[in-house]
């Protein structure tokens, strides 16, 4: 199988998560010990066009100073833009030509908005909980990523490139 050259990567900052329990990810493991995440998106210029994978904090947090706790007590703090770091580099939202999410926590999907043009590659079982009845319980926030659903859509099942 031929993969794509990778021609350029960028890695964008796209905030912080704050977490007071670093036992909430590793159950028994150092509880009570605060954590701090950086939540970052990566974009990728390949043959065939930009491809963004994660779409990081929502952008409308920069105005929020300290930031706010956005989900099961994580508080999610950004200081710059995922638009203005586009800017920065000289693409627009528009011209990102395929959107990837690692996962739908709201560090990874708040600027999903942005690119309603992009085809979203998705996993079947990650789009089944996001749109499914019981989004709650994996921690997800449909208002973030609920514009997806008009993005072009290849839904994908184990390894893609």
């Amino acid at each position: 199988m031929a993969y794509a050259t990778v021609e350029r990567i960028y890695a964008l900052d796209c905030g912080e998560a704050q977490a007071g329990d670093k036992a909430m990810y590793s159950p028994g493991v150092d509880a009570g010990i605060p954590v701090s995440l950086t939540c970052n998106a990566y974009l990728t210029r390949r043959p065939d066009g930009w491809l963004l994978w994660d779409a990081g904090l929502e952008d409308a947090l920069v105005d929020e100073p300290g930031g706010r706790v956005i989900a099961h007590g994580i508080r999610g703090i950004l200081r710059r833009t995922l638009a203005s770091q586009l800017t920065e580099i000289g693409v627009r939202p528009d011209e990102i030509d395929t959107l990837v999410l690692s996962h739908a926590h709201f560090d990874h999907v708040g600027n999903c908005r942005l690119f309603p043009n992009a085809r979203w590659v998705v996993q079947k079982a990650e789009y089944d909980a996001m749109f499914g009845p019981d989004y709650e319980s994996y921690g997800f926030i449909p208002e973030l990523y609920a514009s997806l659903r008009d993005n072009p859509t290849t839904v994908v099942e184990g390894d893609c490139d």
